[in-house]
């Protein structure tokens, strides 16, 4: 038996943003990508639905948020990016391809330590980080592939990361990400996954 390969489109940057100079908003610039008629071409649809410190049940319209920031905008929220992609297709006429999340995650500074053994602190512009505890990273996470299951038009999904504490120090947001600690030492989320078999 053979498949053939499947085209999956590039995923537009989740920015809470749609100002034109800095960044548009990655729901304005998907709605550009299926009038020029992406959906002619691509069997699948990336996306980065990064939930950022907010929980993946979490909604921007709540009237009350976990999260110190990252929290006013759907583009912030697992679920609200995962369904608003999905209602854009459908609107389209595409609702047949499916939503690829090529990367998603929750990052965490908790159990991070530097050379001199002292706690490491999220770099600048991701202090979200600190809001997320390693018991959250691996709980919104399993929660994720939990709703995403659930969801038909969701495809396979690709966690963000595995590894990149290895190559990265902590002047890196993705070392907040990573599944292993820099040591080589397993994360709870590490943990969690491998004893759920995803």
């Amino acid at each position: 038996m053979c498949i053939r390969d499947r085209i999956i489109s590039g995923a537009p940057a989740t920015t809470g943003i749609n100002d034109g100079v800095n960044a548009i908003d990655d729901r304005v610039y998907f709605g550009g990508m299926l009038a020029a008629g992406v959906a002619e071409f691509v069997d699948g649809v990336g996306v980065h639905p990064y939930g950022w410190a907010n929980p993946p049940d979490a909604r921007a319209a709540d009237a009350t948020q976990v999260s110190s920031s990252h929290n006013n905008h759907p583009s912030f929220f697992f679920a609200d990016t995962l369904e608003e992609y999905h209602e854009l297709l459908v609107a389209a006429g595409a609702e047949a391809i499916p939503l690829w999340p090529t990367e998603f995650g929750w990052g965490s500074f908790e159990g991070l330590v530097t050379d001199t053994g002292e706690p490491a602190s999220p770099p600048p512009g991701s202090e979200f980080m600190a809001d997320n505890s390693e018991w959250e990273q691996a709980v919104y996470t399993l929660r994720a592939f939990e709703l995403a299951h659930g969801w038909e038009w969701v495809g396979p999904m690709f966690l963000w990361n595995l590894n990149f504490g290895f190559a990265l120090d902590y002047q890196f947001q993705e070392t907040g990400y990573s599944l292993i600690r820099p040591d080589g030492g397993r994360r709870p989320v590490y943990l969690a996954l491998e004893n759920r078999g995803e």
